[in-house]
């Protein structure tokens, strides 16, 4: 086996174990408290409305999934949210900052 085949597998391992453990990390986390399929942070309210988040939250549900935000951003009068989540939600975010 060569230096680099060696070395590439040293990374793959690496990377894959990493992934491991944010798998277990993601499977053990549960909702925010009075949301269904969200688990975010404490002060999300700065960020954005109760009627954004709640309706995120039911179409999350609705597609029996389960999302962890990260981080909501507000730029140029765009919504923009970092989360972790099976399916994609970038289009009921985007026409969710058109609402806010």
């Amino acid at each position: 086996m060569s230096v680099i085949k060696l070395a590439e597998q040293k990374n793959k391992r690496k990377l894959l174990s990493l992934m491991e453990q944010f798998n277990e990390e993601y499977q053990q986390r549960l909702p925010t408290h009075g949301f269904k399929s969200i688990a975010l942070f404490d002060s999300y309210t700065y960020y954005i409305s109760d009627f954004q988040i709640k309706r995120l939250d039911e179409e999350v549900t609705k597609q029996n999934d389960f999302m962890v935000i990260s981080d909501i951003k507000e730029k140029h009068g765009e919504l923009s949210i970092s989360y972790t989540a099976i399916n994609d939600y970038d289009d009921l975010i985007q026409s969710l900052g058109n609402l806010g």
